[in-house]
């Protein structure tokens, strides 16, 4: 949060900040705002009942028909930082039973490249039903750029955009959510 604000400053912005927990949320008044950003507690806690609650405790923050941002980590994303950085780890016997529950289609609390719930694609709209909002959007976050990141910075601007361009038209479909490092639900509060 310190980080953020002195950032905040530094470029001339008017910038408040309060670090609570995601779970309880009454020091913020409620009903005020037209968008509520949930950008990191989903998938740092492990427990669905915390995890309902701070979709609850969003809600209440946002206007009628307000809207909300919900991130999660998809539970294939572990599965590309271990190709990716650490190939080997298909060996261990404790990171291959996480490999697993991907295999099984299951979520999972656990190391992953850092210790976090893991989502499946297909169990975040179930997660949703039992919340009053209307679903505007669930979307693959980085598409399928990030496999390739290093190599496309090397890029020229034009060239990156393209790309952009391209992973912007496709991040919504449903066959490519598997691809995701980040899922993100979009919903209007009814």
């Amino acid at each position: 949060m310190e980080f953020a604000l002195n950032k905040a400053k530094e470029q001339g912005l008017a910038l408040h900040g309060l670090q609570v927990d995601a779970r309880d949320l009454t020091s913020i008044k409620d009903n005020q705002f037209n968008h509520v950003l949930c950008m990191g507690p989903m998938y740092h806690l492990k427990n669905e009942d915390d995890r309902a609650k701070i979709v609850t405790e969003c809600l209440k923050k946002l206007k009628s028909h307000g809207i909300l941002f919900v991130a999660f980590i998809s539970s294939y994303s572990f599965v590309w930082d271990y190709l990716i950085r650490n190939p080997e780890f298909i060996l261990d016997s404790d990171r291959r039973v996480e490999l697993n529950k991907m295999v099984d289609g299951k979520d999972f609390a656990g190391k992953g490249f850092s210790d976090n719930f893991y989502i499946s694609p297909k169990n975040v709209l179930p997660f949703f039903e039992r919340f009053n909002l209307d679903k505007l959007h669930l979307l693959n976050s980085e598409s399928f750029l990030y496999l390739r990141e290093p190599e496309l910075l090397q890029q020229k601007p034009e060239v990156i955009n393209a790309w952009l361009d391209l992973a912007e038209q496709v991040c919504e479909r449903e066959d490519l959510l598997s691809m995701a490092e980040h899922i993100m639900y979009i919903g209007k509060a009814k």
